[in-house]
């Protein structure tokens, strides 16, 4: 390992462990402002209930299908110094992937009633109606942190860390913002807005 190898390991190292810090201090000023703001109420149920098809979007797809397929290719590409023929695999696989995220969001957009009550079948008219409207908010934002995969699977690749370290500083400082400033007008929906802002400014963008 060279000297300047080991610089970098050692920049990279020190900036993932500060950004895992501040990522870990705005996790838990996420948390308070909701505990403080939206309480142990029906609306916290649901705010949290809404996060299930999401969630189980973004495992299946930002995490599983970019960590089995496209990250690994991509590395063996770049170990091998064939960096054109890994560009061009790339966009093949992100093309098709991207396409099948596309579809999924639609999909569960369209029919984010019916998975409400999946999700909840025991909740309420109201709440069953606030759920599938902060679903319907949420859902676009995995179609950013998708995106953001792939970007962060790119850069890792060729060892810059710089990404994996911003975006969740990005995605929980935008929630708590929105969260404290449309709290009053939108309720909890302005976390949920929060969310996806936040996944758009820290994945979709950065």
């Amino acid at each position: 390992m060279t000297q300047d190898t080991a610089k970098k390991i050692q920049r990279a190292s020190l900036l993932m462990v500060a950004s895992i810090f501040l990522s870990r201090i705005l996790g838990f000023l996420r948390e308070w402002v909701l505990a403080r703001t939206v309480g142990a109420s029906e609306m916290a149920d649901v705010y949290l209930a809404s996060f299930t098809i999401p969630d189980f979007l973004n495992y299946l797809m930002a995490a599983g299908a970019l960590n089995i397929s496209l990250i690994p290719v991509l590395a063996s590409y770049v170990g091998r110094e064939n960096e054109e023929k890994g560009k061009e695999v790339y966009q093949t696989l992100s093309t098709i992937l991207s396409a099948g995220m596309l579809v999924l969001v639609l999909v569960c957009q369209v029919f984010s009633e019916t998975l409400a009550s999946w999700v909840a079948p025991g909740f309420s008219v109201e709440q069953h109606d606030k759920l599938t409207h902060l679903m319907r908010l949420i859902l676009p934002a995995q179609f950013f942190f998708f995106w953001g995969g792939m970007a962060n699977g790119v850069q890792q690749t060729h060892g810059f860390f710089s990404y994996s370290a911003f975006a969740p500083l990005l995605y929980n400082l935008s929630i708590v913002t929105i969260g404290i400033l449309l709290y009053p007008s939108l309720g909890v929906s302005s976390f949920s807005l929060g969310v996806l802002v936040g996944a758009f400014l820290g994945y979709g963008l950065l």
